[in-house]
């Protein structure tokens, strides 16, 4: 036990007033307790290995080399420069024009395939119904 706890108890007894004043004493077997036990002050892994380094290196390398060959690269650059000169370059159209633009084969397409065949029809039901001797 140590000497100054005992005597900082003792006053605390004597006096009341002191003892607000003081802070309170701890258990000195818990003091001595924790004093024997040592806690580490951070927690501690395994420490890396050269090797470990030398991977993560390695794979910081692979990710920084390109991953398109230089002809592919310019390939690309090449296609995305086109696309800039065109949209500088070609008249500002409305939606309209542009709609019409690409409905227009659509509609072509559509008329090639299905209006022969409508017309057909249409024609056959109404030279059946003035057959009949029906009227509008």
């Amino acid at each position: 036990m140590h000497p100054a706890l005992t005597e900082e108890a003792a006053l605390r007894q004597e006096d009341p007033a002191a003892a607000d004043l003081n802070p309170p004493v701890f258990d000195t077997e818990a003091v001595e307790l924790a004093d024997t036990l040592s806690v580490p002050t951070r927690l501690t892994g395994p420490e890396p290995d050269a090797r470990m380094d030398d991977e993560v290196s390695l794979d910081l390398e692979q990710a920084l080399e390109p991953i398109l060959s230089e002809a592919a690269e310019r390939q690309v650059s090449s296609a995305f420069d086109d696309l800039s000169f065109a949209v500088r370059n070609e008249q500002r159209r409305s939606f309209d024009e542009i709609a019409q633009e690409i409905m227009r084969p659509l509609l072509q397409d559509w008329l090639d395939n299905n209006l022969p065949t409508l017309v057909e029809r249409l024609v056959r039901e109404e030279i059946e119904r003035v057959a009949r001797g029906g009227r509008r």
